[in-house]
Protein backbone atom coordinates (compact mmCIF):
# COMPACT_ATOMS: atom_id res chain seq x y z
CA UNK A 1 0.00 0.00 0.00
CA UNK A 2 1.32 3.43 -0.70
CA UNK A 3 0.43 5.89 1.53
CA UNK A 4 1.22 9.60 1.65
CA UNK A 5 1.41 11.96 4.35
CA UNK A 6 1.27 15.70 3.18
CA UNK A 7 1.71 19.26 6.29
CA UNK A 8 3.72 21.79 6.73
CA UNK A 9 4.68 21.24 10.05
CA UNK A 10 7.20 18.83 11.21
CA UNK A 11 5.63 18.09 14.71
CA UNK A 12 2.20 17.62 13.48
CA UNK A 13 3.19 15.49 10.21
CA UNK A 14 5.44 12.98 12.68
CA UNK A 15 2.53 11.90 14.81
CA UNK A 16 0.30 11.15 12.02
CA UNK A 17 3.34 9.44 10.88
CA UNK A 18 3.88 7.54 14.05
CA UNK A 19 -0.15 6.45 14.15
CA UNK A 20 -0.37 5.36 10.89
CA UNK A 21 3.02 3.11 10.88
CA UNK A 22 1.47 1.69 14.14
CA UNK A 23 -1.66 1.11 12.66
CA UNK A 24 -0.58 -0.40 9.67
CA UNK A 25 1.99 -2.97 11.90
CA UNK A 26 -0.90 -4.16 13.54
CA UNK A 27 -2.98 -4.92 10.51
CA UNK A 28 -0.27 -6.56 9.01
CA UNK A 29 -0.15 -4.36 5.69
CA UNK A 30 2.83 -4.11 3.71
CA UNK A 31 3.05 0.14 3.02
CA UNK A 32 5.60 2.47 1.77
CA UNK A 33 5.13 6.17 3.49
CA UNK A 34 6.34 8.93 2.47
CA UNK A 35 6.37 12.05 3.72
CA UNK A 36 6.12 15.82 2.17
CA UNK A 37 6.11 19.02 3.48
CA UNK A 38 4.61 20.62 0.58
CA UNK A 39 1.62 19.99 -1.94
CA UNK A 40 3.37 21.04 -4.92
CA UNK A 41 6.32 18.25 -4.06
CA UNK A 42 3.38 15.18 -4.09
CA UNK A 43 2.51 17.22 -7.77
CA UNK A 44 5.85 16.97 -8.83
CA UNK A 45 6.24 13.09 -8.46
CA UNK A 46 2.87 12.10 -9.97
CA UNK A 47 3.05 9.21 -7.71
CA UNK A 48 -0.49 7.29 -7.87
CA UNK A 49 -0.95 6.91 -3.66
CA UNK A 50 -3.58 4.60 -2.07
CA UNK A 51 -4.45 6.60 0.85
CA UNK A 52 -3.31 10.40 1.40
CA UNK A 53 -3.66 12.25 4.84
CA UNK A 54 -3.89 15.98 3.82
CA UNK A 55 -3.60 19.37 5.44
CA UNK A 56 -5.95 21.86 3.89
CA UNK A 57 -4.01 24.83 5.26
CA UNK A 58 -0.30 24.48 2.92
CA UNK A 59 1.95 26.96 2.94
CA UNK A 60 2.16 26.70 -0.66
CA UNK A 61 -1.00 25.64 -1.87
CA UNK A 62 -4.40 25.01 -0.78
CA UNK A 63 -5.15 21.50 0.46
CA UNK A 64 -8.59 21.25 -1.23
CA UNK A 65 -7.37 22.59 -4.77
CA UNK A 66 -4.49 20.14 -4.34
CA UNK A 67 -6.66 17.11 -3.46
CA UNK A 68 -8.87 18.21 -6.60
CA UNK A 69 -5.74 18.07 -8.84
CA UNK A 70 -4.92 15.04 -7.71
CA UNK A 71 -8.25 13.16 -8.15
CA UNK A 72 -7.65 14.14 -12.21
CA UNK A 73 -5.30 11.57 -12.67
CA UNK A 74 -6.37 8.93 -9.47
CA UNK A 75 -10.02 8.94 -8.61
CA UNK A 76 -9.29 6.10 -6.64
CA UNK A 77 -7.21 7.29 -3.86
CA UNK A 78 -8.65 7.51 -0.20
CA UNK A 79 -8.08 11.12 0.97
CA UNK A 80 -8.26 12.48 5.10
CA UNK A 81 -8.29 16.09 5.60
CA UNK A 82 -6.69 17.59 8.53
CA UNK A 83 -7.55 21.24 9.24
CA UNK A 84 -7.55 23.72 12.16
CA UNK A 85 -11.10 24.76 10.88
CA UNK A 86 -13.93 22.92 9.95
CA UNK A 87 -15.27 25.63 7.62
CA UNK A 88 -13.54 23.54 4.83
CA UNK A 89 -15.58 20.31 5.37
CA UNK A 90 -18.57 20.62 2.62
CA UNK A 91 -15.36 21.36 0.48
CA UNK A 92 -13.69 18.31 1.12
CA UNK A 93 -16.45 15.96 0.73
CA UNK A 94 -17.38 17.36 -3.20
CA UNK A 95 -13.83 15.76 -3.66
CA UNK A 96 -14.73 12.84 -1.99
CA UNK A 97 -12.63 12.44 1.17
CA UNK A 98 -13.53 9.70 2.83
CA UNK A 99 -12.63 11.39 6.29
CA UNK A 100 -12.17 15.39 7.75
CA UNK A 101 -10.45 15.48 11.12
CA UNK A 102 -10.11 18.70 12.95
CA UNK A 103 -6.57 19.42 14.96
CA UNK A 104 -5.12 18.94 17.56
CA UNK A 105 -5.64 15.60 17.06
CA UNK A 106 -7.51 12.88 19.57
CA UNK A 107 -5.11 10.23 18.66
CA UNK A 108 -7.35 7.44 19.63
CA UNK A 109 -9.99 8.84 17.78
CA UNK A 110 -7.93 8.91 14.84
CA UNK A 111 -6.51 5.84 15.04
CA UNK A 112 -10.02 4.16 15.36
CA UNK A 113 -11.49 5.56 12.24
CA UNK A 114 -8.02 4.72 10.16
CA UNK A 115 -7.92 1.11 11.27
CA UNK A 116 -11.57 1.14 9.94
CA UNK A 117 -10.99 3.08 6.54
CA UNK A 118 -7.38 0.71 6.47
CA UNK A 119 -9.74 -2.72 7.26
CA UNK A 120 -11.74 -1.78 4.67
CA UNK A 121 -9.17 -1.04 1.80
CA UNK A 122 -7.72 -4.79 3.05
CA UNK A 123 -11.80 -5.92 1.94
CA UNK A 124 -11.43 -3.88 -1.16
CA UNK A 125 -8.74 -5.55 -2.22
CA UNK A 126 -9.24 -9.03 -1.51
CA UNK A 127 -10.13 -11.12 -4.58
CA UNK A 128 -11.48 -15.12 -5.72
CA UNK A 129 -9.16 -16.69 -8.45
CA UNK A 130 -10.60 -19.93 -9.03
CA UNK A 131 -10.21 -21.91 -12.45
CA UNK A 132 -13.31 -23.61 -11.78
CA UNK A 133 -14.95 -20.50 -12.15
CA UNK A 134 -12.85 -18.05 -14.22
CA UNK A 135 -9.75 -17.00 -15.97
CA UNK A 136 -9.54 -14.37 -13.75
CA UNK A 137 -9.60 -12.47 -10.37
CA UNK A 138 -13.14 -11.76 -9.22
CA UNK A 139 -13.33 -8.73 -6.40
CA UNK A 140 -14.87 -9.72 -3.82
CA UNK A 141 -16.05 -6.02 -3.78
CA UNK A 142 -17.81 -6.04 -6.77
CA UNK A 143 -20.40 -9.07 -5.75
CA UNK A 144 -23.60 -7.93 -5.27
CA UNK A 145 -24.72 -11.68 -3.74
CA UNK A 146 -24.25 -15.31 -3.80
CA UNK A 147 -27.34 -17.28 -4.91
CA UNK A 148 -28.49 -21.06 -4.48
CA UNK A 149 -29.51 -22.23 -7.35
CA UNK A 150 -30.45 -26.02 -9.00
CA UNK A 151 -27.65 -27.09 -6.50
CA UNK A 152 -25.14 -24.87 -7.83
CA UNK A 153 -24.22 -20.89 -6.47
CA UNK A 154 -24.92 -18.11 -8.69
CA UNK A 155 -21.84 -15.65 -7.99
CA UNK A 156 -23.61 -12.20 -9.15
CA UNK A 157 -21.24 -9.83 -9.80
CA UNK A 158 -21.52 -5.99 -10.97
CA UNK A 159 -20.71 -6.76 -14.67
CA UNK A 160 -21.44 -10.93 -14.95
CA UNK A 161 -22.48 -13.94 -13.10
CA UNK A 162 -20.86 -17.33 -12.93
CA UNK A 163 -22.11 -20.76 -11.78
CA UNK A 164 -19.76 -22.25 -9.45
CA UNK A 165 -19.79 -25.68 -7.20
CA UNK A 166 -19.38 -24.17 -4.01
CA UNK A 167 -21.64 -24.32 -1.58
CA UNK A 168 -23.28 -21.63 0.32
CA UNK A 169 -22.02 -23.21 4.00
CA UNK A 170 -18.46 -22.87 2.01
CA UNK A 171 -19.39 -19.33 0.89
CA UNK A 172 -20.01 -18.01 4.21
CA UNK A 173 -16.44 -18.88 5.48
CA UNK A 174 -14.79 -18.00 2.18
CA UNK A 175 -16.42 -14.05 2.80
CA UNK A 176 -16.16 -14.02 6.74
CA UNK A 177 -15.35 -10.56 7.49
CA UNK A 178 -15.93 -9.18 4.45
CA UNK A 179 -19.42 -7.20 5.15
CA UNK A 180 -21.27 -10.50 3.72
CA UNK A 181 -24.56 -11.35 5.50
CA UNK A 182 -26.74 -14.53 4.43
CA UNK A 183 -30.57 -12.99 4.22
CA UNK A 184 -32.02 -16.36 3.43
CA UNK A 185 -31.08 -20.07 3.33
CA UNK A 186 -30.11 -19.48 -0.86
CA UNK A 187 -29.23 -15.94 -0.40
CA UNK A 188 -25.80 -14.04 0.45
CA UNK A 189 -25.86 -10.37 0.38
CA UNK A 190 -23.03 -7.52 0.33
CA UNK A 191 -23.89 -5.27 2.82
CA UNK A 192 -22.26 -2.65 0.76
CA UNK A 193 -24.50 -3.12 -2.46
CA UNK A 194 -27.91 -2.69 -0.20
CA UNK A 195 -30.39 0.11 -1.99
CA UNK A 196 -33.39 -0.48 0.67
CA UNK A 197 -34.29 -2.48 3.58
CA UNK A 198 -38.40 -3.09 4.04
CA UNK A 199 -39.97 -5.82 6.02
CA UNK A 200 -39.26 -8.77 4.15
CA UNK A 201 -37.04 -7.93 1.50
CA UNK A 202 -33.85 -6.42 0.37
CA UNK A 203 -33.44 -3.97 -2.62
CA UNK A 204 -29.65 -3.92 -4.47
CA UNK A 205 -27.63 -1.20 -6.45
CA UNK A 206 -28.80 -3.15 -9.74
CA UNK A 207 -32.41 -2.86 -8.47
CA UNK A 208 -32.87 -7.24 -8.12
CA UNK A 209 -34.62 -7.75 -4.72
CA UNK A 210 -33.65 -10.25 -2.35
CA UNK A 211 -36.03 -12.11 0.35
CA UNK A 212 -35.28 -11.35 3.79
CA UNK A 213 -36.65 -14.41 6.14
CA UNK A 214 -37.89 -14.53 9.51
CA UNK A 215 -34.77 -17.06 10.40
CA UNK A 216 -32.44 -14.80 9.05
CA UNK A 217 -33.64 -10.98 9.89
CA UNK A 218 -32.22 -10.53 13.22
CA UNK A 219 -28.67 -11.38 12.55
CA UNK A 220 -29.01 -9.81 9.47
CA UNK A 221 -30.17 -6.39 10.64
CA UNK A 222 -27.48 -6.62 13.38
CA UNK A 223 -24.82 -7.24 10.85
CA UNK A 224 -26.26 -4.19 8.16
CA UNK A 225 -26.64 -1.75 11.24
CA UNK A 226 -22.96 -2.86 12.42
CA UNK A 227 -21.52 -2.17 8.84
CA UNK A 228 -23.49 1.11 8.88
CA UNK A 229 -21.85 1.94 11.96
CA UNK A 230 -18.32 1.65 10.59
CA UNK A 231 -19.39 3.33 7.82
CA UNK A 232 -20.00 6.77 9.88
Amino acid sequence: MRIAICDDNKNEINQIFEVVSQIVNKLEISAKINLFHSGKDILKEKMSYDLLLLDIELNDMNGISLAKKIRKYNRNCIIIFISNYNNYLQEGYKVHAERYFIKPLDSLEFEIELKEILKEYIIDTKFIFDLRIANYKILIKDILYIEYYQRKTIIHTLSNDYSTTITIKEWLTILDGCYFSQCHKAFIINLKHIKDINKNNILLENNDELVLTRKFKKTFIDNYHQYLGGKI
